[in-house]
């Protein structure tokens, strides 16, 4: 049974509405007065107070007072970009006119991303897998190019079968250092090959770092600092690949890592080139 108050409201909502009802309807639900058109012709309407209160509700003026604004929020004079936020710039940059691109199937889509963010500079993407070799530019492409960026296949240091076949035991910590050990190998020669137009003509090369697990994937219960820990796998071949770098180490001087990739290898126009614009790695 409905309270006494609900009764009360229906029976007001079914009321007839003479012609001041309407308006004042109208006036407050509509929020304006009624032009003269208007006046004329719901001067001679009949309905329930209900009903008018429906077609007032339901009439596209109505609903357009009430749509939500699809406006971006007000920002504040201090905003900063998001891509700024994260690679403040400190002097005024320009798009450099060529980018050379060096690396697996995941830089497939660098391309169209890179050239939507920065439309005056064109892409030029080279395939690289296994340590292959790169095709040979001319030389005006390549001095062309403000830098490359350089991404190397994890695939092609690491297989899949060669980590996760391995048993968390003694034996398998063998195994695993055997692994690592050509995996920083394979490493220094993926690398040496990806620098081809670094060492022939002094290409400014920015490389890509490895996405290392946040954690390991066997179990955060098992060893951090172990060879069984991809996270440490991977971070611990950069760095022993680095270390053999600045010493020296290996006898084949083709496996190690070149000594000038960055700054040092800079020629002149590569120099101004890195001056006008802005890399993250």
């Amino acid at each position: 049974m409905p309270e006494s108050g609900d009764s009360s409201h229906i029976g007001i909502l079914a009321m007839s509405a003479n012609f001041e009802i309407i308006d004042s309807l109208f006036e407050n639900i509509i929020g304006r007065k009624m032009s003269m058109a208007e006046n004329n012709s719901y001067r001679d309407c009949s309905g329930s107070i209900g009903q008018w209160i429906k077609i007032f509700l339901n009439s596209d003026e109505y609903k357009a007072q009430t749509a939500p604004k699809n406006t971006p929020p007000s920002r504040s004079e201090s905003f900063i970009p998001d891509q700024d936020y994260r690679v403040p710039s400190l002097v005024p940059t320009e798009s450099p006119p060529l980018v050379l691109v060096v690396g697996s199937c995941m830089t497939d889509s660098w391309q169209s991303a890179i050239e939507a963010a920065y439309p005056n500079t064109k892409i030029h993407r080279l395939p690289f897998n296994n340590g292959s070799e790169l095709e040979d530019l001319p030389e005006e492409i390549v001095r062309k190019a403000a830098f490359q960026i350089v991404q190397l296949p994890l695939r092609a240091i690491l297989l899949e079968r060669q980590y996760f076949s391995v048993p968390v035991s003694d034996e398998g910590r063998a195994e695993i250092a055997e692994a690592f050990d050509r995996s920083v190998v394979e490493l220094r020669r993926n690398l040496n090959m990806a620098l081809k137009y670094n060492k022939a003509l002094g290409l400014t090369t920015f490389v890509v770092n490895f996405a290392v697990p946040q954690a390991n994937p066997l179990g955060r219960l098992l060893p951090k600092y172990d060879l069984i820990n991809m996270s440490h796998y991977i971070s611990r071949a950069v760095q022993r690949s680095q270390l053999d770098r600045v010493s020296g180490a290996g006898s084949d001087e083709r496996s190690r890592f070149p000594r000038r990739v960055l700054s040092e290898s800079m020629s002149g126009n590569h120099r101004e080139g890195l001056a006008r614009c802005r890399v993250c790695c």
